[in-house]
């Protein structure tokens, strides 16, 4: 954050951003991803299943994806496809919003874009606040709803 204040004279916080910069944007994706595969994973451990939690694939190809993002994308989001299709319609902002998030970006610049910048961090770190924030004021407000 320090570097991109002085140098680049750009502040970020832990609030989104509606921005147009790539770094920022595939962190944000990138976070969305890690939801889906984490949000999936607990259901199947919910569910019985006697696989565990484990890193998601997100957090697992992470440097990979700051180096060469298109590349290691396709591979994401293909290990995605079975997530996606155990949580069904239980995830349907998250597809939403993933689908958003990817209209922002140009397809030529990511193609071309090698070794992401910080703001890559910045985006995953304030999209995964944001869905945590999320998921606790639906629980506060299911909380007193019972009430």
């Amino acid at each position: 954050r320090k570097y991109l204040l002085d140098y680049e004279k750009e502040e970020y916080t832990m609030e989104l951003k509606d921005t147009a910069n790539l770094a920022y944007n595939c962190g944000r994706m990138l976070a969305i991803a890690d939801a889906i595969e984490a949000w999936s994973l607990r259901a199947n451990l919910s569910e019985g299943s006697s696989e565990g939690i484990r890193s998601t694939n997100a957090i697992r190809y992470f440097t990979r994806f700051s180096m060469s993002p298109a590349s290691t994308w396709m591979i994401i989001r293909e290990k995605l496809m079975p997530h996606q299709q155990r949580l069904g319609a239980r995830g349907g902002r998250l597809y939403e919003l993933l689908g958003e998030i990817s209209k922002k970006i140009d397809p030529d610049e990511f193609q071309k874009a090698k070794n992401l910048d910080g703001s890559l961090v910045l985006g995953f770190d304030a999209q995964r606040q944001d869905l945590f924030n999320n998921k606790k004021e639906k629980k506060e407000i299911e909380y007193l709803e019972e009430e």
